[in-house]
């Protein structure tokens, strides 16, 4: 991981969690249980603190960080679109696929 990468992700892990009960937008946190770049504890955290009345967390047992790059990344992926299908509805989720 570069420098700055590294500066970055200090800057906001230290900004971020004292201003946790501030996030009220809606969030699906997905952390790896071997994640070695970000704290899995800080994730629940997040999901345990943050005011948003929408809030959603899996944890995937012994995946790195990278979630979308594990040999699961299929179910991983399924797991975000039921996610937003569940807060979008299935029209909006239709609108914001064909937007991409």
């Amino acid at each position: 991981m570069r420098v700055r990468t590294c500066h970055e992700i200090l800057r906001i892990s230290t900004y971020l969690t004292p201003n946790f009960k501030s996030v009220t937008v809606p969030f699906f946190v997905l952390p790896g249980t071997a994640d070695r770049v970000t704290d899995p504890l800080a994730s629940r955290d997040l999901y345990n603190e943050a005011a948003s009345e929408f809030k959603d967390i899996k944890l995937y047992d012994g995946f790195l960080h990278d979630l979308l790059f594990e040999p699961e990344r299929e179910e991983i992926a399924q797991d975000i679109i039921d996610w937003m299908h569940k807060k979008l509805g299935a029209g909006n989720v239709a609108n914001v696929y064909s937007q991409c």
